[in-house]
């Protein structure tokens, strides 16, 4: 009996580390650079081959975090998202090359461009760092700046 526990467990241990392992992620900082307000996600996000998260809104002066896990057994993830505010928007955009393990293995494309905004009072999207891959996973960090 003692030895069946063992084995059992000892397989377990193996499985939960295998789905561990195989777990990959964007992780995309946003940093809240307006001059006043929050901000937050603006259409429904695009997450072809993945299950996202997002913070629904971002105080100003703070960050916060879209993420993206891979769905099991895809070879390609690509997450659209727009952040600001309803007249005044970033969209960010990246697509990542996935291994069979489920890690990352290069970026094929990224942008964070201005969606939208009145003449003359448009918001300032920019990188602040990344995309890298770190782990297999994915960091980026960008900033959204406007009134």
């Amino acid at each position: 009996m003692k030895n069946l526990i063992k084995t059992l467990c000892l397989a377990a241990s193996i499985v939960g580390a295998a789905e561990a392992a195989s777990a990959a992620d964007i992780n995309v900082t946003i940093n809240n650079n307006r001059v006043s307000g929050a901000i937050g996600i603006q259409t429904v996000p695009t997450c072809n081959g993945a299950t996202c998260t997002f913070s629904s809104t971002i105080a100003n002066g703070a960050n916060g975090n879209f993420s993206a896990t891979f769905n099991s057994g895809v070879s390609s993830v690509q997450l659209i998202f727009e952040y600001g505010t309803s007249d005044r928007r970033c969209r960010g955009s990246i697509r990542v090359n996935v291994d069979a393990a489920g890690n990352v293995t290069s970026i094929g494309t990224q942008s964070w461009i201005v969606s939208a905004g009145p003449a003359g009072s448009l918001p300032t999207c920019s990188t602040l760092s990344g995309p890298t891959i770190v782990g297999g996973d994915v960091n980026w960090s960008v900033r959204y700046t406007g009134l």
